[in-house]
């Protein structure tokens, strides 16, 4: 085919084809830079709602381990006193047995005013001990129930001013059992 226009109308013939075409790849360039607007915006949308996410899981499993962690002292606080408790019973102090025999040696007319029961520590061991206060009449008698006590009994103390007055003595004493 043979193209008769003037070569003034080819020019512009030839102008508007390279417009339409630069034209036409500008369009698709700024599509193309609005997709990847909206993909990035779409990520970041994404991203930030998935960080969100984690930052939530984060702080529950933060709460997890602070409960564990209460708990966990809980346990180790039972642990202690469930140890405390075992030893006790291993022990097999039978301290009804004790005081059916503190009470067959007390002598007539003296009478306890106080007890109480523990443990102390000596050469590394855990030892029962009982202290006592009470009331004899005469010193004859306070040194007959302190003999009566040192043959049941591993360590046998009284104070001393228990033996200070000759009557109406208040004595205090500490027993040790084996």
């Amino acid at each position: 085919m043979i193209n008769l226009l003037p070569p003034q109308q080819k020019e512009k013939l030839l102008y508007q084809g390279y417009l339409r075409l630069i034209l036409i790849l500008g369009i698709l360039f700024l599509s193309f830079l609005f997709s990847l607007f909206l993909v990035l915006l779409l990520v970041r949308g994404y991203v930030g709602a998935d960080l969100e996410t984690q930052r939530i899981i984060l702080e529950e499993k933060k709460r997890i381990i602070f409960l564990n962690q209460e708990i966990e002292k809980e346990i180790i606080q039972s642990n202690v006193f469930l140890s405390d408790l075992n030893s006790f019973y291993q022990e097999n102090l039978d301290l009804t047995q004790t005081l059916k025999k503190l009470y067959e040696t007390l002598p007539s007319k003296t009478y306890l005013t106080d007890f109480s029961f523990g443990f102390i520590s000596r050469e590394g061991k855990k030892k029962p001990r009982i202290s006592l206060s009470g009331y004899c009449p005469d010193r004859d008698t306070l040194l007959e129930f302190k003999q009566e006590l040192e043959k049941w009994f591993y360590e046998v103390s009284f104070s001393p001013e228990s033996w200070i007055k000759p009557t109406g003595i208040n004595f205090t004493l500490t027993l040790e059992l084996n």
